[in-house]
């Protein structure tokens, strides 16, 4: 299926089935949508959704007076009504071929830029650094879907109800028992009074996840670099800290 398939029967759901509007909004710019046309039907959806809280055809086809215009929403009417899943689907798979889209058109600047008679590879870096991360925040697409977060929490039951680790295991036997070992996309929050060990508890975490070939940032607003690195020294030597 083309691309312009896709955005095709994004708006002519969207024509039937107004409701849809606030979600392909929240996942698609005016950009995404690659063709001219359709590109402007979305833009005059959005102005006629936000003053009438719904879309009418008639409406549309009145702020669209162009005759080319025509043919394009004739055709989108052909399109069916998908339901709200199968819309999130789609638009995912526009915002994430416009991303591919501008990293090609990134590739081909950063060429051009290194082949210039004042090029500086510094320069030329955070140039492409900053394109880039751009590129990176427009990252709606990304989210998972209600189908895919569904299937995550089906596939979480049926974990926790066996005994196995399907995380980075702790060493520790009861906090393993009870969080099935350490999982991605989670939060831990350690707290206690001072000098418990809070410091020791998420090093030897930090370990754990070396261990596995994980990268680990472990910030500490309290002890040296150094300090950190002695202690975890004596956590991987087994010598105790002096």
């Amino acid at each position: 299926m083309r691309r312009t398939d896709y955005e095709g029967r994004i708006l002519g759901s969207v024509l039937k089935k107004p409701d849809q509007l606030p979600l392909v909004k929240s996942i698609l710019g005016i950009p995404d949508f690659g063709e001219g046309h359709y590109q402007s039907i979305f833009s005059k959806l959005l102005t006629i959704y936000g003053v009438n809280g719904t879309v009418d055809v008639i409406l549309l086809a009145d702020s669209c007076p162009e005759l080319e215009f025509a043919p394009t929403l004739a055709d989108l009417i052909l399109f069916p009504s998908v339901s709200n899943e199968m819309i999130e689907i789609y638009c995912r798979e526009v915002k994430n071929r416009t991303r591919l889209g501008r990293l090609t058109l990134l590739a081909e600047e950063i060429k051009i830029d290194t082949k210039s008679v004042d090029s500086n590879a510094d320069k030329v870096i955070r140039n492409a650094h900053t394109r880039l991360m751009t590129i990176a925040q427009d990252n709606a697409f990304s989210r998972p879907s209600k189908f895919e977060v569904l299937e995550e929490m089906r596939k979480d039951t049926e974990l926790f109800a066996g005994k196995k680790l399907w995380g980075v295991p702790t060493t520790w036997p009861t906090v393993d028992s009870i969080t099935k070992g350490l999982q991605r996309q989670q939060l831990w929050i350690v707290g206690a009074y001072t000098s418990i060990g809070k410091s020791w508890f998420c090093l030897h975490l930090a370990r754990r996840f070396l261990l596995s070939q994980a990268n680990v940032l472990y910030l500490s607003t309290e002890m040296s670099e150094k300090r950190l690195m002695w202690r975890l020294a004596t956590i991987i030597t087994n010598i105790p800290e002096q």
